[in-house]
């Protein structure tokens, strides 16, 4: 980053933190918001279409073994929402858990698919242009950033920690700043 002659930072926190690790020389770096959120609605992006209206929960679990849910919970998760009919599921894991399947313990997800109810994606530009964020009415993860869109319309969030690794402090200080507050 320090060969660039000018680094866009989304806000604040990240502008400090650049520049308080030498990657970025304050002359150099300018906070200039976060772009997707200007951009979002002209992408004509269109949310899965469900068979019924019920809540939709988005299940977004990190590809970190050390973090995330998927390993031990995912595929009991998947299950229990196949077995639902009072919730629609978006899966859309974090898009590295897929495009290292074999690093990460992701296995095809044959089982889940052809269920009305249940949006399985595993490498679409959704998973990443906010069409699910949106479409969510609850989001279920552990210790994805994706929180801070999926935040921009408050909703509620779930967060999972199978490994008592007490994840939530991590999503606190992502979300408030190491010394903010909820």
């Amino acid at each position: 980053m320090a060969d660039f002659d000018l680094v866009l930072a989304p806000g604040r926190k990240i502008a400090d933190r650049l520049i308080s690790s030498g990657l970025v020389k304050a002359e150099n770096c300018a906070i200039v918001g976060y772009p997707k959120f200007s951009v979002r609605q002209s992408l004509g992006v269109t949310p899965p279409a469900f068979a019924q209206k019920r809540i939709t929960v988005l299940y977004n679990p990190h590809y970190s073994r050390r973090e995330s849910s998927w390993a031990p919970w995912g595929r009991d998760i998947l299950d229990f929402f196949r077995q639902s009919d009072r919730y629609n599921l978006i899966f859309a894991p974090h898009i590295l858990l897929y495009q290292r399947w074999l690093r990460h313990r992701a296995r095809p997800l044959g089982r889940w698919r052809g269920q009305s109810h249940m949006h399985l994606d595993t490498g679409s530009d959704a998973m990443i242009d906010m069409t699910y964020l949106d479409a969510a009415d609850l989001y279920l993860g552990d210790v994805s950033s994706q929180i801070y869109e999926f935040l921009l319309r408050p909703r509620p969030a779930v967060f999972l920690d199978p490994r008592a690794i007490a994840a939530w402090h991590r999503m606190k200080a992502l979300l408030c700043g190491r010394r903010g507050t909820w």
